[in-house]
């Protein structure tokens, strides 16, 4: 674990909307075993638990992705807008499923499949060159950093209650051999509060 941890430094960004808070790659043990030799970006996956009575629609899960190269101070940000998926069969969301709450699953959308290979890509080729690099990494160079975030709105369906905030846990699946696990625990979203006052109604 050290060697692949000295090669790329992790950082988790985690975002809510309005909540946003940087915690140490660290308190996440499953995101810190990742190996960024064989990390492969494109395949990662998230899926959100919402309650009863709101919706999550393509585009108001957002994956934003941050990669910073020490050695040319080069940093690439993109922004991915995800689409629902059909429900993520998993045996760990099986364990987080609750009485009145739904499971939504989202993947990259396929319209963003050139920049979503392109990340993996940078990615890759910054963990390429460290491994490869026969000079000793100066104590003045800034290290290498990766860093996901994600921020989620939703809407309100028919019927439902308008005053309610909208409790919302979000998981990350970094691999089609791992499985999801938490990686923003569940929240509460005034959704009314960030739509100027308006709550937003599913298919408007």
């Amino acid at each position: 674990m050290k060697n692949y941890l000295k090669i790329l430094k992790f950082a988790c960004l985690i975002s809510v909307i309005s909540a946003c808070s940087t915690i140490p790659i660290t308190n996440f043990p499953k995101l810190a075993a990742l190996n960024p030799q064989t990390f492969d970006f494109s395949k990662a996956k998230i899926a959100v638990r919402i309650e009863e009575g709101f919706r999550v629609e393509d585009g108001d899960v957002k994956l934003v992705a941050n990669l910073y190269n020490g050695r040319t101070q080069e940093n690439i940000s993109e922004t991915f807008d995800m689409v629902v998926t059909s429900k993520p069969v998993s045996p760990f969301l099986h364990g987080q499923m609750l009485s009145g709450f739904d499971v939504y699953g989202l993947s990259f959308a396929e319209k963003d499949n050139d920049r979503v290979l392109a990340f993996r890509d940078a990615f890759s080729n910054i963990v390429e060159q460290d491994r490869n690099a026969n000079d000793k990494v100066s104590s003045q160079q800034e290290k290498n950093s990766f860093s996901l975030s994600v921020t989620t709105q939703g809407c309100l369906e028919v019927g439902s209650n308008p005053f309610q905030k909208m409790a919302v846990k979000i998981y990350l699946k970094p691999s089609e051999e791992k499985d999801y696990f938490t990686f923003v625990k569940e929240q509460k979203i005034d959704l009314a509060a960030l739509n100027n006052g308006k709550m937003p109604s599913c298919g408007d």
